[in-house]
């Protein structure tokens, strides 16, 4: 027989401690008879189905042991509340009392106490075979060990089978003798049972009446709330009609401020509270038009303050003003409406037109015509037709009123921006004078508005850039006085907007530099075809310094930026008195010049002028100053040194001592004005680029190096008329001659070329140079002189102190020539060899 034992649930089974009480009594089954495979449920009979027979569900079979599967249903809590209602109901006189109860279960738990646990776990197995088999297969036991341990379990089920024993002893009574009451008991539920389902019938009942009573006030509450909730929507509904009139008198009073903040609050309630209600159908439509034509008229406000007459007060153009107070309604009644960008797009549009119409009208006032012929090759050839000044004028007038435009824009942007992201006080007085673009960007629409601004002010520059590009011939055959001054107020036009929009202002300056480089290219292809002119027609004689142009000299050699326009010279030079002609001064020095000379100093003082006046075309002015210096320098090197001035059209006969020393003047002259230019050019060019000053130092070079062979040229001069006098001496004698010093005519001839020579190079070169020339011949004499005089020693004493005495005349000859270096004419050597008669080795 298997012996088995498990507890009431798994849950009991791992709260109870160690030493367990021992399992429900089987009176529990008599006592709590709940839903079990015994019998039904005593709460089935509360249930409104049929009533339930009482019979068995399946008879217990008497062939197994009761497990806890029999008694779970018994256990759970409604069964323990009837089962508690029962035992107070039916007391039972064979129950023990509560003090033998715990005397039996002390006992029965000191029983069990030396019992483990396991001996009551769920799948615990006491078979015997198996408990043996288990200290069998453990084989670090001895046989004694294995025994004793046999034996202590076999104690342990025997004290736990006892337990159970001593349950089931005391509970059989009792369980038979309920057992025969069970019948009777159920027959008293199921009557007891119809009277609930009765009682339960009539409660039904009472609770539907009292159910439907109590309905009564909250239907009642309920027709109050849908009577005030009607109320307020007629309420509103009256609202939104009085709203509509109260919109027709605002448009009619001309107020659209106010009018689009009453149609905003209407439409609020149209499209909340009063969605869907049909009656406001026509009404909504009339509040639509009348807001669609009460923002027209506000953007149409809005936009008229594009134009500056639209402003208030009376402070002159660019000086109006408007309060804040006229523009803030407008802004908040558009921003509310969402239609504060399409407004804008169009005050955009309106400002570019009035820009445009702007101009054409200045245009037509000062070109004379209609507005509509100012238009195309119209506009350009009216405008090719003004004066300088009456451009001037023009242009003035346009940049003023444009300026006014631009002022008002960025004004008006300024207060849209405090007005959309800030409290402003409404007396302020919003000023269109030159102001900065607010740099909030925040919101959308203020950096919108910002954005379109700049369009605004970009567009602007590119309408002057335009008009002054419509006149690019005629400012390049304009003066330099003139040209800046166009110049000065477009800069300054564009040096405004780019204050206000702090992007720089591409359009308008590129145009600009456009016209100042043509201005420079047509200047300096003037002044190189005069110049050409002035070369070919030189007739290599002094030119007069003039007041006027010592003066830009002498500015140009103190450093003083020459910017002024003077009298461009002629290509031919005016007629004075020769004796009356003036030398120019650098420094100190004396300088005289020929025309073309003249010409080609005030060309380059003209470029200068450019540079300083118009920085940005520096360099170009830089490479013009290096071409017409390098032109007049090689020309003057074909013309001079070459003879090419036989053949020009100033037909020269000869090429003189006194063309070559003017040349050289005027060669030196420019030489010495040259490092002036080059700090001139220096200043004026913004990276001081290297390699254009290199090219003026080359410049330089080359005029230096011209100088030094114009002076060699003297030298050359001399030695061929010796050369040329010297075939005479051969068939002179000096032993057949007779009188005073000079005896042979080649003596003479020297003599008087050397005064001659002299005599035009003091009044045209420089003591310092005319030193210079006299010593280089001198040096050359020294040398040619006893070659040619050697041949023709005589060998009487008295013929050979005859030549002595030609050389002595020489001498005394250079020495009696002004700043001459006579000292450098050495014949001492030789005057000794005459009177010894040794010739040299």
């Amino acid at each position: 027989m298997q012996r088995g034992f498990t507890s009431s649930s798994p849950r009991d089974s791992q709260e109870r401690p160690r030493s367990v009480e021992p399992a429900v009594p089987l009176k529990s089954v008599v006592h709590n008879p709940g839903t079990s495979s015994l019998f039904p449920s005593f709460a089935s009979l509360f249930d409104d189905g049929p009533a339930i027979t009482p019979r068995h569900a399946h008879e217990l079979s008497l062939q197994r042991a009761v497990t806890s599967q029999d008694v779970a249903p018994l256990l759970n809590s409604r069964m323990r509340e009837l089962y508690a209602r029962f035992s107070n109901n039916q007391p039972d006189e064979n129950v023990e009392d509560e003090s033998t109860q715990r005397e039996r279960a002390v006992a029965a738990r000191k029983a069990l106490q030396d019992v483990p646990r396991s001996f009551f776990a769920d799948d615990a197995s006491f078979e015997l075979q198996n408990a043996s088999s288990a200290f069998a297969s453990n084989s670090s036991l001895d046989d004694a060990e294995r025994t004793k341990q046999l034996d202590e379990a076999q104690a342990h089920l025997d004290a736990v089978e006892g337990a159970l024993v001593a349950q089931l002893r005391d509970s059989s009574d009792d369980f038979f003798d309920a057992l025969g009451d069970f019948r009777a008991l159920w027959g008293q539920v199921s009557r007891t049972g119809a009277q609930v389902r009765a009682l339960r019938t009539k409660l039904r009942d009472t609770q539907s009446d009292a159910v439907e009573g109590t309905m009564r006030v909250p239907r009642l509450a309920c027709r109050q709330s849908n009577v005030v909730a009607f109320a307020s929507t007629l309420r509103q509904v009256k609202e939104v009609r009085d709203a509509s009139e109260k919109a027709r008198a605002l448009m009619l009073a001309e107020d659209f401020p106010e009018t689009c903040r009453v149609i905003h609050e209407a439409r609020e309630t149209l499209d909340g509270p009063l969605k869907g209600v049909a009656c406001l159908k026509h009404t909504a439509h009339h509040l639509a038009q009348f807001q669609d034509l009460a923002l027209s008229y506000m953007g149409n406000q809005w936009t008229a303050l594009a134009v500056i007459n639209a402003w208030d007060g009376d402070g002159g153009v660019g000086r109006r003003s408007v309060p804040v107070s006229r523009i803030a309604p407008l802004v908040e009644g558009l921003r509310r409406a969402g239609r504060l960008p399409q407004v804008l797009q169009r005050y955009r549009q309106r400002f570019d037109e009035d820009a445009r119409d702007l101009v054409k009208t200045v245009v037509s006032e000062c070109a004379g015509g209609t507005d509509d012929d100012v238009c195309g090759e119209v506009a350009a050839a009216r405008l090719a037709a003004l004066d300088a000044s009456a451009f001037q004028s023009c242009l003035d007038l346009c940049l003023e009123h444009l300026l006014a435009s631009v002022c008002g824009a960025v004004a008006l942007h300024n207060a849209l921006s405090a007005l959309l992201t800030s409290r402003v006080d409404p007396t302020v007085l919003i000023k269109n004078e030159p102001q900065a673009l607010s740099e909030i960007e925040d919101d959308d629409l203020v950096r919108n508005s910002r954005d379109g601004v700049g369009e605004l002010c970009e567009g602007v520059l590119k309408r002057v850039g335009r008009l002054v590009q419509l006149r690019k011939e005629q400012n390049a055959r304009l003066k330099q006085s003139e040209l800046r001054r166009v110049w000065a107020s477009s800069l300054a036009f564009a040096s405004s907007i780019e204050r206000a929009t702090g992007e720089p202002a591409f359009a308008l300056r590129s145009a600009l530099v456009a016209q100042a480089r043509a201005f420079l290219e047509k200047r300096h292809s003037d002044a190189k075809a005069a110049l050409v002119a002035c070369l070919d027609a030189e007739r290599w004689a002094q030119a007069d310094v003039t007041p006027e142009r010592q003066s830009r000299l002498d500015r140009l050699s103190q450093g003083l930026t020459n910017d002024e326009d003077d009298t461009v010279s002629d290509v031919t030079p005016p007629a004075r008195d020769k004796r009356s002609l003036r030398a120019a001064n650098v420094e100190g020095r004396t300088y005289k010049c020929v025309w073309s000379g003249l010409v080609l100093l005030d060309r380059i003082l003209d470029a200068l002028g450019a540079a300083a006046a118009f920085p940005v075309i520096a360099s170009e002015a830089t490479a013009c100053v290096v071409d017409l210096a390098r032109f007049f320098e090689s020309r003057t090197r074909q013309l001079v040194l070459f003879a090419g001035a036989l053949h020009s059209s100033a037909r020269l006969r000869t090429i003189t001592a006194k063309h070559l020393g003017l040349a050289s003047q005027s060669l030196n002259l420019i030489e010495a004005l040259l490092p002036h230019v080059r700090a001139a050019l220096s200043d004026a060019l913004q990276n001081n680029d290297s390699e254009l000053l290199k090219e003026v130092d080359a410049v330089s070079r080359d005029y230096a190096d011209h100088h030094r062979k114009i002076l060699a040229k003297f030298s050359t001069i001399i030695g061929e008329v010796v050369d040329a006098a010297g075939a005479s001496l051969s068939q002179f004698s000096y032993a057949a001659c007779s009188g005073e010093a000079p005896f042979a005519p080649f003596v003479s001839d020297v003599a008087k070329n050397l005064t001659a020579l002299h005599g035009v190079l003091a009044k045209q070169l420089p003591p310092s140079q005319l030193e210079e020339v006299c010593g280089d011949i001198f040096s050359l004499l020294s040398v040619r002189l006893p070659l040619l005089f050697r041949p023709a020693i005589p060998s009487s004493s008295e013929a050979k102190e005859r030549l002595v005495e030609d050389l002595n005349f020489l001498r005394r000859a250079a020495k009696e020539l002004d700043s001459a270096a006579a000292e450098k004419l050495r014949l001492d050597a030789f005057v000794a060899e005459v009177r010894e008669g040794n010739k040299p080795s």
